[in-house]
């Protein structure tokens, strides 16, 4: 993106055109925390913790920061023809955004994201869009041609020993990569469902790569690298990313 747009807070952006920024999502075993994970640089800093309620009716997930300071909340919208997520800031009822799923199209998905100033929701305000087959998804801006963020799910003997799912993301400058994440956990939370429907979820910013090893395979842990771009809001990278792996996670569970 040509200038900063922060969505979480402008201290999770990177304006240095330079150095992309790419982010680890890694999934733990599922455990009554369902849906947890952890989200590092490439270096191993570890930087978002995303923890799932295993008995909430609505899927309610929290992303905090490593001193665990809740950053946003998920929750699944009941009642609605139309798949539909709210995302809050920390633990109050100021909307961030929300997610709806548009496409039906088997092994696709596409989300729609509308910030919280977007009322009346008649324009989506960023694009998701990814595949079943690949496990990965792009972001666009509003403009819907330029990508913000990028994520693919690797594969390694290690991630499938271990049942843990890993991602690696990539955010371009100027973009919130909290945001990116909190979009791509917000388009698994889709794909899961999307699976079950034989449809998947698509994303707004192609972020995600699972990671396969022995360690992750024997551990059941799911890792994922991500990769944020310069003035970008990581925090909203990673909630995305929370988002998106829940509804392939569903399916799973279903």
């Amino acid at each position: 993106m040509a200038h900063p747009f922060p969505i979480v807070s402008s201290r999770y952006m990177t304006s240095d055109w330079r150095n992309l920024l790419d982010l680890v999502i890694v999934r733990e075993p599922i455990s009554l925390s369902r849906g947890s994970f952890t989200v590092t640089n490439a270096n191993g800093r570890a930087l978002f913790n995303v923890k799932g309620d295993f008995f909430s009716l609505a899927d309610r997930r929290v992303l905090s920061d490593v001193n665990g300071t809740p950053l946003l909340t998920f929750q699944r919208k009941l009642g609605y023809i139309l798949d539909q997520w709210d995302v809050f800031r920390g633990s109050s009822n100021e909307r961030i955004f929300r997610t709806k799923r548009t496409s039906f199209v088997p092994c696709k998905t596409t989300l729609e994201v509308f910030l919280g100033g977007n009322t009346n929701e008649n324009a989506w305000d960023f694009l998701v869009k990814g595949t079943l087959f690949n496990n990965s998804c792009t972001i666009y801006a509003k403009d819907g041609t330029t990508v913000i963020a990028k994520m693919q799910k690797k594969h390694s003997v290690e991630t499938i020993a271990l049942r843990r799912a890993t991602f690696s993301v990539r955010v371009f400058p100027n973009v919130d990569y909290a945001f990116i994440v909190a979009l791509e956990r917000n388009f698994r939370f889709f794909e899961h469902k999307s699976r079950t429907e034989e449809a998947l979820a698509g994303c707004i910013y192609e972020i995600m790569q699972k990671k396969h090893s022995v360690e992750t395979i024997a551990l059941r842990r799911a890792t994922f690298s991500v990769r944020v771009f310069p003035n970008v809001d990581y925090a909203f990278i990673v909630a995305l990313v929370v988002i998106l792996d829940q509804s392939k996670l569903n399916k799973t569970n279903t």
